[in-house]
């Protein structure tokens, strides 16, 4: 339901951006063809990739949940010493090569 309503709410000002752009600077540039193919394509990544994405995403993420809580169990709770740490120091390694997008 909310890639849906994400859907329209792009769709809406995409139209929007469109309908109140200036006809000497873009439309008489970009033909309406391409136009209308970059908004189809746009829409279709928003309604089906982004969502299978995210299912994608959810799925790993109780997997490695799962996995985790299989390792604890199975040894003792100590072994979530080092997955700390090594969550810390991936997040540190994150946050630095990922300076440039944030």
């Amino acid at each position: 339901m909310s890639s849906t309503r994400q859907g329209y709410e792009v769709h809406k000002k995409m139209m929007k951006a469109l309908l109140y752009a200036s006809l000497s600077e873009f439309f008489n540039r970009v033909p309406t063809g391409r136009i209308i193919n970059r908004l189809t394509k746009d829409l279709r990544e928003l309604d089906e990739v982004i969502a299978f994405k995210i299912g994608n995403l959810l799925a790993d993420f109780f997997r490695m949940f799962g996995d985790i809580a299989i390792c604890v169990y199975g040894s003792t709770p100590f072994v979530l010493i080092p997955l700390l740490i090594i969550s810390y120091i991936s997040n540190r390694i994150k946050r630095y090569y990922m300076k440039s997008q944030i």
